[in-house]
Parts: C-alpha cells; structure tokens; sequence
C-alpha cells in the first residue's frame, strides 16, 4: 500500500512523465505496476488498515495484492468496505486491523480522503 502511494505521487509531482516510465524505472511490467498502483482506488479507511496490518510472520503476508484485486475491481467504497470486512474475517486477521478499520469509520468516514493519492471512484 506504501509503495503505490508512492508511485502516485512520483507521477503526481512529475518525477516520472508516465506509467509506462515508472515501470521500467522500477522494473517491473506496466500491468504489475496498475495492480499495484490500483491500491489507491481503495477507500481511504481500507488503505489506512492495510497500512496498519501486523507484520509479516514466516515470510507470509496475510493479505496480499492478489487478495485485494475485487475490492479494487468495485467502485463503491460501501461495498469495498464489505468485501474488506469479508476478506479480513476469511483471512482470521488480527483484531487490530478491524479495531483500525473500524474506528477510522466511526471518527470519518469523509475526512480520511485526504489521505488518498488516487482518484476516488465513489463517495459512498
């Protein structure tokens, strides 16, 4: 989730004049780079709980990009907030990321928009 944060604003700020660019920048295909990059169409409540996952243990991520490739896939952040819910109970995540996705809900679900590099698909 960093990482395509990072990528956008090194597009944003004109670092790097294109995707395709950053691609061979990073080394990595410029269909790799989208996925990755597609992170930041998340609701902003759903990157910060991403950001917030416990860490790796036995070299296992316990939601990887793969995971998040259907919430990414729908425009509506209420249903992305489902899925996510949905994902994260099917994937026995810690309490902690739904203590952080919940309580970023309750306190704004809005006002965490800042946060987000990409353009948001939907409000909802």
């Amino acid at each position: 989730m960093a990482l395509a944060i990072r990528l956008e604003a090194l597009i944003a700020a004109g670092h790097v004049p294109s995707y395709a660019g950053l691609a061979r920048l990073v080394g990595v295909s410029r269909a790799r780079l989208t996925q990755i990059a597609n992170l930041t169409l998340l609701a902003p409540d759903i990157q910060e709980a991403i950001l917030f996952l416990p860490p790796v243990v036995n070299d296992r991520e316990p939601i990887t990009e793969r995971h998040l490739r259907p919430l990414v896939a729908e425009p509506d952040w209420q249903r992305q907030r489902a899925l996510w819910k949905r994902l994260t109970a099917r994937r026995g995540q810690s309490k902690r990321a739904t203590k952080v996705f919940s309580s970023s809900i309750e306190k704004s679900p809005q006002g965490a928009e800042l946060l987000l590099v990409g353009q948001p698909h939907s409000h909802a």
